[in-house]
């Protein structure tokens, strides 16, 4: 459970410890409420609202790529533009 849901008295999911959204639409005004937010700082990386398999409620969270690969980490002493 994140530390603002907790100090904030929102119910949260106990498999996943996320803010609990009661219905569709309230998860999707949070959604764009984080994404204008995420915009005006810079941040590029989009989130979105889901209902939960655990708890059958909704919740926001980052947007998960397939496409992600693990960086290689260069020995020590490599350069790491190379």
């Amino acid at each position: 459970m994140s530390i603002a849901a907790y100090e904030d008295g929102f119910d949260t999911c106990e498999a996943t410890g996320r803010r609990i959204y009661i219905s569709a639409s309230k998860a999707h005004v949070y959604v764009q409420r984080i994404q204008a937010k995420n915009k005006r700082n810079g941040d590029r990386h989009a989130v979105h609202a889901f209902r939960c398999e655990h708890c059958d409620h909704w919740h926001v969270g980052h947007m998960v790529s397939g496409k992600k690969t693990p960086r290689p980490i260069p020995a020590r002493g490599e350069d790491l533009a190379a």
